[in-house]
This record gives C-alpha cells, sequence and structure tokens, in this order.
C-alpha cells in the first residue's frame, strides 16, 4: 500500500479575521498530495477557531412605507459593480434599483408582456459586462438587462422547469453555470406505500451565449429518501427527517465544490469534472433533540386518523445527528462559505475558505436569516433576506468581518 506524502502545511492567505502570524486561535490544516495527484486538505476539527459575528448595518425594507420599499416575496439580490443593490420581488414582477446607503433609485421591470417585463421571475444575475440578467420561468426565457432596464438581449432558460429561486453562475468567461438533475423515467404503476429510496444524477449544465453552446459537467449520483402515503383522493410524498442530500457551487473561475450534506467532506472538480482537491475536517452534525423530533413529527397530524401509527413509524427513521452542511455559497474573490447545522438556538454559523481550501474564518450570521435564500457576498459586503415576526421580509446589509 502506497501512503500519501505531505508536501505542506497551509495557513489562511487571505485577511479574513486575525492575521495567520500568531493567531493562535486558526486551525492549520495538513495539505496531502495523493498517488493520482490529488490535492487533500484535512482539518482535524474547527471547534476552536474564534468566530466573528455579523453586525447589520443596513436595513431595506418597510411594514407601511412607500410601495418601492414593501416587498411581497423576494426572490433575488444582486450588487453591481457600482454599490448599487438591486432586489426582485417575484410577487410585484419588478427590480428595485437601490443606492449602496439603501435609498431607493428606480424600478427597472414592471409586469406585462413587452421587453423588459416580467410574469414570474425567480433570480438574478450579474455578468461582468454589468448586464443583469433576469430568469422568467413563465415567459421561458432570461432576459438581459441595461443599467436603466433597458432590454439588451433575451435567451432561453437554460434548465428546464421551476425552481423557487434561480441558482445560477456567471463565470469570468460569462458562460452560464446551473445545476441540472437528470432521473430515470418513472414506473407507470402506483408507488408502494412506506419508505421509498431512488437515485438520479446530477450536473452542472453551462451555456456560452457567444458560442452559442450548451455543455454539462457530471457531478455524480445522488439518492432520494421519500415517504409514501396512500390517500383517499391519491398519494402524498415527503422527505425523510434529517435525510442527507448533494450541495455544490462554483466560483467565476469554473471551479465546482461538490459535497454530500452528512460528511464534512467537499471534493473541488476542474471543467472536465475531475477532482483535484478534496476538503476534509473530522466534524459533525449536531444530535437532534427532542423537540426537533417531536416538532417534525407533529407535522403528520394532517393525516388524521394514520397520524398515530406515522408518527411510531417516522419515528424509529430519525438519525441520531442532523447533516453536518447545509449550504455552499461563492463570493465575489471565489472564497467557499460552508454553512454547517447548528444545535437549536446557535446563530448560523459558516466556514470559509479560500479556493485552495485554506481556513480563512468563522462567522455567525443573525438568527432571523431566510435559510431558502443563500446570502449574497460582493466587494466586503454580505447581504441576505430576513424575515420578521409578522412574516414581513426585508433585505439586510453588513460587512464582511476584517473587510475583504
Amino acid at each position: 500500500m502506497r501512503f500519501p506524502t505531505v508536501v505542506s502545511r497551509s495557513c489562511a492567505a487571505a485577511a479574513f479575521l486575525a492575521a495567520c502570524s500568531g493567531d493562535t486561535d486558526k486551525p492549520s490544516g495538513e495539505r496531502v498530495t495523493l498517488p493520482d495527484g490529488t490535492v487533500l486538505m484535512l482539518y482535524r476539527n474547527l471547534d476552536s477557531a474564534r468566530e466573528d459575528t455579523v453586525v447589520t448595518d443596513l436595513r431595506i425594507g418597510s411594514v407601511d412605507g412607500a410601495d418601492a420599499e414593501t416587498f411581497g416575496d423576494i426572490r433575488g439580490i444582486e450588487v453591481g459593480g457600482d454599490g448599487r443593490i438591486h432586489v426582485l420581488d417575484h410577487q410585484a414582477a419588478e427590480v428595485r434599483q437601490f443606492a449602496a446607503d439603501g435609498q431607493y433609485l428606480a424600478t427597472l421591470t414592471h409586469r406585462g408582456d413587452g421587453p423588459a417585463e416580467l410574469s414570474r421571475a425567480n433570480g438574478m444575475v450579474f455578468d461582468t459586462t454589468g448586464t443583469l440578467w433576469v430568469q422568467d420561468h413563465a415567459k421561458r426565457a432570461i432576459l438581459g438587462l441595461s443599467p436603466d432596464g433597458t432590454e439588451l438581449a433575451r435567451i432561453a432558460m437554460i434548465v428546464p422547469g421551476y425552481g423557487y429561486f434561480w441558482s445560477v453562475t456567471v463565470d469570468d468567461q460569462n458562460v452560464f453555470w446551473q445545476t441540472w438533475n437528470h432521473s430515470p423515467p418513472r414506473a407507470a404503476a402506483e408507488p408502494e406505500p412506506g419508505r421509498q429510496t431512488g437515485a438520479y444524477q446530477r450536473f452542472y449544465k453551462s451555456f456560452d451565449p457567444v458560442a452559442p453552446a450548451y455543455d454539462s459537467v457530471f457531478l455524480g449520483d445522488a439518492a432520494t429518501h421519500t415517504y409514501v402515503v396512500k390517500m383517499a383522493n391519491g398519494w402524498s410524498v415527503f422527505g425523510l427527517p434529517f435525510a442527507p442530500g448533494p450541495l455544490a457551487a462554483i466560483d467565476r473561475a469554473g471551479r465546482i465544490w461538490t459535497a454530500t450534506s452528512d460528511a464534512y467532506r467537499l471534493a473541488r472538480l476542474d471543467g472536465s469534472g475531475d477532482t483535484t482537491l478534496v476538503l476534509q475536517i473530522d466534524e459533525r452534525g449536531p444530535i437532534i433533540t427532542a423537540e426537533e423530533r417531536d416538532g417534525w413529527l407533529d407535522g403528520m397530524d394532517r393525516f388524521q386518523e394514520e397520524s398515530s401509527r406515522l408518527k411510531a413509524e417516522l419515528g424509529g427513521l430519525f438519525p441520531e445527528r442532523k447533516p453536518v452542511l447545509e449550504q455552499l455559497v461563492i463570493d465575489d474573490e471565489n472564497r467557499l462559505w460552508v454553512r454547517r447545522s447548528v444545535s437549536t438556538g446557535q446563530l448560523p454559523r459558516f466556514d470559509v475558505f479560500d479556493s485552495d481550501a485554506g481556513y480563512v474564518g468563522s462567522v455567525r450570521l443573525p438568527a432571523d436569516l431566510y435559510v431558502a435564500f443563500p446570502p449574497v457576498i460582493r466587494d466586503g459586503r454580505i447581504y441576505f433576506i430576513v424575515r420578521d415576526s409578522l412574516d414581513v421580509q426585508y433585505v439586510v446589509g453588513a460587512a464582511v468581518p476584517g473587510g475583504r
């Protein structure tokens, strides 16, 4: 058996929290080269790392303010090179533009079927030229807008189907990248009640609008963990509690990070889908509490006479711990932000790494972060959606601890 060769030890090069030299709270990793040339970055754990907490200094939105400052259903945040903040309200079909200090400037789109008008938009992204691309799944199109809202171009959706928000990256070559799942054909027979497992293939699909040309990178197979309940008028299918799932993110240089949420082990792939680096940390998810377990099982009350049986059966399917990972986010400096699962009552936490898996630091975010929508990190600032006690949405911003 051939053992890997240790070639170096890594300390984060980026200035994020305290500087690496003399910072005894910042764990250093062991960088190992495997026989096939893949680099393995190992950390024992990050529990000893010092954490900074994000302190918000910007809030956009109001319960009873002007219409432009009242949001119904935010599905996107983007920040231009000039610092202007763009907010996509799915309900109003509007992209609203705000100054860096939060002052309302203009509404770039409206509802309708004409040029630069939207119906059901669910995300947006800037390319390197400053064009703002907005996906409207009702129109089956992606609209390219100028800074003043003029429609410059329109292309077909890259991936068919509907998602709650459009998770896309435009790289430094202005190529679009979006995850895409492919499942085998479903059997015509009715589903069997009870626990079900399945499998599908995951890809990053790319589109170069200049060529124009499509391509894809295979990310691997993924598993589904569901439960089927037969009802009088059909079937109800839902995911099993705290089941692991796949995660992926791509930076603007075309490097792809993939993981399965039940292990703190991330692979970095190149544009051909080959693994070039693996980040591995000895961390596990928090233990699932009785309150979390009971809270999830309370959802079975909707099945009325079946609820007692379902609670008893599903209660035995709970794992001991939550999956350790929840989300992967890439910032504008190609740093990887890894959101970890936390125990009840703890603030959301991100571990941050440079593009070569060097540990940069860890940060805690406000408790009311809108989990379904990943934060947007631009030019040393972080933006995210929050909900208040009345379920009203706002956009808040803050400086990234330590700046850029």
